[in-house]
């Protein structure tokens, strides 16, 4: 959701009707705000900065294909330890296909 179906969701949630700025008694929910100043506090903090975090890195940012990789913790224990070049990627299954030896061709993934 963007960021104004994100604000119309806590306004929906929070906001207090003017019911309850009469009848301070009466709310609708657990998370409605029973003054302005509440909620107005509540639009503090959610219009504040968020923190932006960095999508995380690709395969391919992590492993450019040419660079020399060690094998480790694979399920063909006699590769483990092998020094190899990586010669493709497989980002849906998470997979970086290493030349090992003198093979022209990628492993499969």
């Amino acid at each position: 959701a963007g960021e104004w179906e994100e604000l119309a969701s806590v306004y929906e949630r929070r906001a207090p009707t003017a019911w309850q700025l009469v009848h301070v008694e009466a709310h609708r929910s657990e998370e409605a705000c029973l003054t302005e100043q509440d909620f107005e506090a509540v639009l503090r903090e959610w219009c504040e900065p968020r923190a932006w975090k960095p999508p995380p890195p690709t395969l391919e940012q992590r492993y450019p294909l040419g660079r020399r990789v060690e094998a480790r913790e694979l399920s063909r224990a006699e590769l483990n330890g092998a020094v190899g070049v990586v010669a493709a990627h497989d980002e849906e299954r998470g997979r970086v296909g290493v030349r090992f030896g003198d093979d022209d061709e990628a492993p499969p993934l």
